[in-house]
C-alpha cells in the first residue's frame, strides 16, 4: 500500500518534468579553421582560407524555469582548414578534414520567450582525419590523400557562445561560435593548433 501511495504522489513530479523536457534533431553547417599560435600564420607560405562543412545531431533541452534552460547534444561534426597557394600557372591546395563526435552542454538564458543567449562547453572525440592534396599545373589537376588521424589529439574540448531562436511550432535556429581550448597538434610541439568554427544549425523539437 505504501509503495502504491508513493508512486501516486510521484506522478505529478514526473508529469512536470516531462512538460519541461524537449528533444529533437538538428542539421547545419559550419565554417571552420585552425587557430594557430604566435607568428605561425605569417611564417606559412600558404593562404589559410578555412572551409565549409556539414554537421548533424540530436538534442535535448530541460527548462529549469521560464528564463533558464539546459541543453545537451550529440553531434556528428566536420572541422579542419584549407591551405591554398597560387604562383604563375601553378596552384597547390591542402584540405585538412577532421571528423568528430561532439557532446556540447549549453546553458540558455531567454531574453524573451523565443530568443536565448547560449553559452557552454563541449568535448569531442576524433573519429577520423584525412589530408587531401590537389596540385594544378596549367589547368592539369592531380590529387592525393592520406590518413592523418595520428597527427591529431584524439580529444578536443572548448567553449561555445551564441544565440538561439525557438519557434512555437518546434523549429529552432541556432548560431554559435566554437573556440577550441586544446592544442590538437601532435606533429610539432612548437606550434599550437586549435579548432575554431562559426556554426549555423536548424533543428526541430518533437515535443
Amino acid at each position: 500500500m505504501k509503495k502504491i501511495l508513493f508512486f501516486i504522489l510521484l506522478i505529478p513530479a514526473i508529469s512536470t518534468f516531462a512538460q519541461d523536457f524537449h528533444y529533437g534533431v538538428k542539421i547545419g553547417g559550419n565554417y571552420s579553421f585552425f587557430d594557430l599560435s604566435g607568428n605561425v600564420k605569417k611564417d606559412i607560405a600558404y593562404d589559410l582560407t578555412g572551409k565549409f562543412n556539414i554537421e548533424a545531431g540530436i538534442m535535448a533541452e530541460y527548462s529549469i524555469n521560464k528564463k533558464i534552460g539546459l541543453s545537451v547534444e550529440i553531434n556528428y561534426d566536420n572541422l579542419g582548414d584549407r591551405f591554398y597557394k597560387t604562383a604563375d600557372q601553378t596552384s597547390f591546395e591542402t584540405k585538412y578534414n577532421l571528423t568528430y563526435i561532439e557532446v556540447p552542454l549549453i546553458f540558455k538564458y531567454y531574453i524573451i520567450p523565443n530568443l536565448s543567449i547560449n553559452v557552454g562547453g563541449q568535448a569531442g572525440s576524433l573519429l577520423s582525419a584525412e589530408n587531401k592534396f590537389k596540385l594544378t599545373i596549367e589547368d592539369v589537376d592531380s590529387s592525393d590523400s592520406s590518413d592523418a588521424k595520428s597527427d591529431y589529439e584524439s580529444l578536443d574540448y572548448g567553449l561555445n557562445l551564441g544565440v538561439g531562436f525557438k519557434l512555437k511550432n518546434g523549429m529552432l535556429i541556432d548560431i554559435r561560435f566554437y573556440q577550441g581550448l586544446k592544442n590538437i597538434n601532435k606533429l610539432n610541439d612548437a606550434v599550437e593548433m586549435k579548432n575554431s568554427a562559426l556554426k549555423l544549425g536548424i533543428g526541430y523539437y518533437f515535443k
